[in-house]
């Protein structure tokens, strides 16, 4: 569940982080724990040789009639329905030009 909050909310929340053992830990201790935590990644030189910049081609809002029923379908998977209905408008551009379309 996603829960959602003004930043004026998220301002009044008291965190998890025990800052006093922070504070109190040395660098290198702080980097062994984060090493041995299963959830942390840290990048090698090999990651970021394969790494590619992506920049999203910019979007034009258009105005468009679709049938309720395809409509209704998208939404119901909840937000990001325009985006899903982006991919598969891409994934039929592919494959028309896949065919020399």
């Amino acid at each position: 569940m996603i829960r959602r909050y003004t930043l004026e909310q998220a301002m009044q929340m008291k965190g998890l982080t025990d800052w006093d053992r922070l504070d109190k830990m040395t660098d290198e201790e702080i980097e062994k724990n984060a090493a041995d935590d299963p959830d942390t990644f840290i990048p090698t030189d090999e990651d970021w040789a394969n790494a590619v910049v992506f920049m999203p081609p910019d979007r034009k809002m258009v105005t468009m009639r679709l049938d309720e029923d395809v409509l209704a379908w998208f939404m119901k998977a909840g937000r990001g329905y325009q985006t899903r209905i982006n991919e598969v408008l891409k994934a039929y551009v592919a494959a028309q030009i896949k065919q020399g379309r």
